[in-house]
């Protein structure tokens, strides 16, 4: 199977497009150095000139100037960011690519496997109603048998020659699907193992995993970068720019060479230049919405991926068990008809409900083995698991120079690689911020100086978790027999204030009292313990209540000066959750 997904990941056209445009978008980054290097131009000119005084006399004119870049408003490093940055969302996408064409030859490659097997059973249903018919006829023949009795085995023998047919069907179009998707006609392809060991132990797990190494995200998030450096880039149209030139022009009566350093400013171009940076603030907002999006895919695609392998894998004991019942019942049905106590209907709805277990057993186990795949690709791991050499564009500059050394030693193969929402030691250019309000009734006023300001943030209600009272338990019980035993002991005790927990975390536990004060309840602890020998345990209950607090994403050079203009409303000492996924889309902005 890996041979099937290298093939794929080698030659699939979509791989191949996603190729091409990281390759052509990185070649924007060297148009973008390209102005950090000096311009050269020459100018020529020979012919006419005409004036007041004299007639007409012969012209010619020559230049040459060098012009240096000294500073541009940090123009040039903003744009070779985002030049970077979107090179870096582009091969992730390449890796995305990858994962998703891996995930799709492997589904083909699966698909022939089980038609094949599934052909297999067609052939033996078809040879168990051919030996039946023919029985049938046998006794038809004898006299033993009834006509109506032949004429229903040769009905059901039809059926299950169409149904091995329509497999024949099925294998043809699953064989059409695989050289569609890796290239070539499958040959001599052999079950793969299933990667049980490497997947997730729970859900929670899962979506940590699929949020931290998924190339769609880490692909938003790069989009996100380069939507703040094309910010950045706006605002040098607020900065003078420095050149350095010189040159020499020669006419046709004179000659002149200069060198400067030469200062141009703009002081007022009509608010184009406060338009776009208003402009490339949306479309920073219009990135986060994407990614904050892509979140939300992601995680629903790893939900999705994991409920569909813990069904079908709970299913897949229950059809086993359905298919191991039905060959016994259709061997003893066999038995049972030679001797008359079975009618030939009987034997024959035998058979096909073996056939149909068999069917769906097989269908239920690939099924199953497809969805371990498609939850390596819901975390982004798939062809890391495979072992499969990626493409040179599916990795980042960055990571491309850190591996220069290792791609030279392998011949140029290239390792597989893991992809996270955020490496460590990475700086990212903004930084998600929680403020808590002095007094829930200034949240008016912070949205006028907000609106005034250029801010877009989102006043929202945080609960805040508080511990309310604490409980006394007793252990957890094997079972809740077990507890319903104990809580009768205490009762005997005099023990009669209990509370035995049916459900929950807390389930087969019991509470011997609710204190407002831990000192009391470990008192009670320490009283009661003795009395009844049990390592009782104090337990904190906990409640929730609101809170109004502030939510924004700010470039981390303007946290300090956002914190200064809303000194008079917010508490930057307090703590609360800064939500780094908008869940209501509008509160992630930057100043203009």
């Amino acid at each position: 199977m890996q041979e099937a997904v290298q093939q794929t990941i080698n030659e699939n056209p979509e791989i191949q497009s996603a190729r091409s445009e990281r390759s052509a978008v990185s070649y924007e980054i060297d148009q973008a150095r390209a102005e950090y290097m000096p311009k050269i131009d020459i100018q020529a000119g020979i012919g006419w000139d005409t004036e007041i005084r004299d007639d007409r006399r012969h012209s010619e004119e020559a230049s040459i100037r060098l012009t240096q870049m000294v500073f541009d408003g940090l123009a040039t490093p903003s744009e070779v960011a985002r030049q970077t940055a979107r090179s870096d969302s582009r091969s992730y996408s390449v890796y995305r690519q990858a994962e998703i064409s891996a995930l799709q030859a492997i589904e083909a490659y699966l698909d022939i496997i089980r038609t094949e097997n599934l052909l297999t059973l067609a052939k033996e249903n078809l040879a168990v109603h051919t030996r039946v018919y023919d029985q049938i006829q046998l006794r038809a023949a004898r006299g033993i048998a009834k006509r109506a009795e032949a004429d229903q085995a040769y009905g059901r023998l039809a059926l299950a020659e169409k149904n091995m047919l329509s497999e024949i069907g099925n294998m043809r179009d699953a064989e059409s699907s695989f050289q569609r998707i890796v290239g070539t006609l499958p040959r001599n392809l052999e079950a793969p193992d299933a990667p049980s060991e490497v997947l997730p132990k729970n859900i929670d797990d899962a979506i940590r995993l699929a949020i931290k190494h998924h190339p769609t995200l880490k692909s938003a998030n790069a989009d996100i970068a380069s939507a703040f450096s094309q910010h950045d880039t706006a605002k040098a149209a607020y900065m003078p720019r420095v050149d350095f030139e010189a040159g020499a022009i020669h006419e046709s009566e004179r000659d002149d060479s200069y060198a400067m350093l030469r200062l141009r400013y703009n002081l007022f171009n009509g608010g184009k230049d406060i338009a776009r940076r208003k402009e490339t603030s949306e479309q920073v907002n219009q990135a986060k919405e994407i990614r904050d999006n892509t979140f939300r895919q992601v995680t629903e695609s790893m939900r999705l991926s994991w409920t569909s392998y813990q069904t079908i894998k709970r299913q897949l004991v229950f059809f086993k068990k359905h298919r191991d019942a039905s060959i016994l019942s259709n061997a003893a049905y066999q038995k049972q008809f030679n001797i008359g106590q079975r009618t030939l209907l009987d034997l024959l709805d035998s058979a096909n409900e073996m056939f149909s277990t068999k069917s769906a057993y097989t269908n239920a186990k690939y099924d199953t083995l497809y969805a371990q795949y498609r939850i390596l690709a819901s975390k982004g791991g798939l062809t890391r698991y495979l072992g499969i050499t990626l493409p040179k564009e599916a990795m980042t500059l960055a990571e491309t120079e850190k591996s220069e050394d290792s791609i030279k030693k392998q011949t140029g193969a290239l390792t597989p690689l893991i992809h996270g929402v955020v490496e460590e030691g990475e700086e990212k250019p903004y930084t998600s911020l929680c403020y808590k309000l002095k007094s829930d009734d200034d949240f008016k006023d912070v949205q006028r100086l907000a609106q005034m300001e250029f801010y877009k943030l989102s006043l929202v209600n945080q609960p805040i978790s508080y511990v309310d009272s604490y409980l006394l338990l007793t252990p957890a019980q094997e079972s809740m027999h077990e507890a319903f035993k104990l809580e009768q002991k205490l009762k005997s005790q005099g023990y009669l204030d209990l509370w035995l927990f049916r459900s929950g975390n807390l389930r087969s536990r019991i509470s011997l009292g609710l204190f407002g004060i831990e000192e009391n309840a470990i008192k009670a602890q320490v009283e009661i313990g003795k009395k009844t020998k049990i390592a009782l345990k104090v337990t904190p209950h906990y409640q929730t209540k609101q809170n109004l607090v502030v939510h924004i994403q700010l470039i981390n050079s303007e946290i300090k000066k956002f914190e200064e203009k809303f000194a008079k409303y917010i508490d930057k000492n307090s703590s609360c959750t800064p939500e780094v996924i908008s869940n209501n889309g509008g509160y992630n902005a930057i100043q203009y």
